[in-house]
């Protein structure tokens, strides 16, 4: 397994060694899938990571949340169909199911956090209740599959930063 621990009380998790994870932390500190650190500090709607077949997307929201700093309020998931938003509403966080219902292999569970598995592999941790730290881990077969602020996936951290057609 692979141990992966970035930033103050950033997320810590343990993933199987065939996959990858990204992870989006405080006032943004990023991880990319593979491994290159950065701060990103936009605010708005951004894609973690998305599919080039179009079968799934991860965005985070991003607000500002202190002079200048932002911070991730919300994240959305799309996994065909499947539409999950987890925000926070009043102080507190809550998972919202935007699809009508959610296919079977979809979970959403709240033990510690949230976490939203897909039937794809794909797995999304959102833990906080001010503000969110996130985590998206995809399994090996998504490599060089996928894109967005969360990389390419492709054990080469040289080549993560790419405009929305995958081009470096």
């Amino acid at each position: 397994t692979k141990v992966y621990t970035y930033f103050c009380e950033a997320l810590t998790e343990t993933v199987p060694r065939d996959s990858a994870m990204c992870t989006s932390n405080g006032d943004p500190h990023l991880a990319s899938f593979d491994g290159r650190k950065f701060d990103f500090m936009g605010v708005g709607d951004f894609y973690l990571v998305r599919s080039f077949n179009g079968e799934f997307a991860v965005q985070s929201r991003q607000k500002i949340c202190k002079t200048e700093i932002a911070c991730n309020y919300g994240v959305a998931i799309r996994f065909r169909s499947d539409q999950v938003a987890i925000i926070i509403e009043d102080g507190e966080a809550q998972a919202v199911v935007i699809s009508e219902d959610l296919s079977a292999g979809t979970t959403i569970s709240s033990e510690k956090g949230f976490v939203v598995k897909m039937p794809n592999g794909v797995v999304v941790t959102a833990k906080g209740s001010s503000r969110f730290n996130l985590g998206v881990t995809v399994p090996k077969e998504l490599e060089k599959k996928i894109s967005g602020l969360c990389g390419y996936y492709d054990n080469s951290d040289g080549n993560d930063f790419r405009n929305p057609l995958a081009l470096t």
